[in-house]
């Protein structure tokens, strides 16, 4: 017996929307498709899932059995679908950020929230020339600049993948006036 989830999935729409033709509806296929589904799937269990005749269209014992399991096997696969998605969209570990003293003031209640919202670490330099973004020693950097490259509208970007080895401190920067916010 070669068991097809697809096939299942087809008669627990049944189940769920009441009746071949609301599960067409629900699946975006026509009624035909659905009976032919849930022959392939009776074929393969060797006895009937519907209950064919007038009035009827209901569930037979083994239909209401697979249409179980199949409804069981669609919670778990939104389940683990919402937990690769919470996890793939989860925002976790440790920033390193730049910045001039000038900005400070402007950035510490964002970097708060974004610290009270996440379990994010964010390492704060404070210097005048600070580590690059472009050579990897640090994640973001937020500066001052007379003239933003053309298209960068307001803002001048930089951003790099966070470095795999361990960040420099860059010489001459005084290490009182580095920080940490955390959670």
């Amino acid at each position: 017996m070669s068991i097809l989830w697809e096939d299942v999935r087809y008669l627990e729409a049944v189940a769920r929307a009441g009746g071949v033709g609301g599960a067409a509806r629900e699946l975006g296929v026509s009624v035909s498709t659905v009976y032919r589904r849930i022959a392939i799937l009776e074929a393969a269990v060797g006895t009937p899932c519907l209950e064919r005749g007038p009035g009827t269209g209901g569930l037979t014992e083994t239909g209401a059995m697979l249409a179980q399991v199949g409804h069981r096997m669609r919670k778990a696969i939104a389940d683990v679908a919402g937990q690769v998605h919470a996890q793939a969209t989860e925002i976790v570990g440790e920033v390193s950020l730049t910045t001039v003293e000038a900005l400070l003031p402007l950035l510490v209640e964002p970097i708060a929230e974004i610290t009270a919202q996440y379990p994010l670490r964010v390492s704060l330099i404070l210097a005048d020339s600070g580590p690059s973004v472009r050579d990897r020693e640090i994640d973001v950097a937020i500066g001052i600049m007379r003239r933003p490259p053309p298209g960068a509208g307001e803002f001048g970007w930089a951003n790099s993948r966070t470095a795999s080895s361990g960040r420099r401190r860059p010489s001459g920067a005084n290490p009182s006036r580095s920080g940490s916010f955390a959670r």
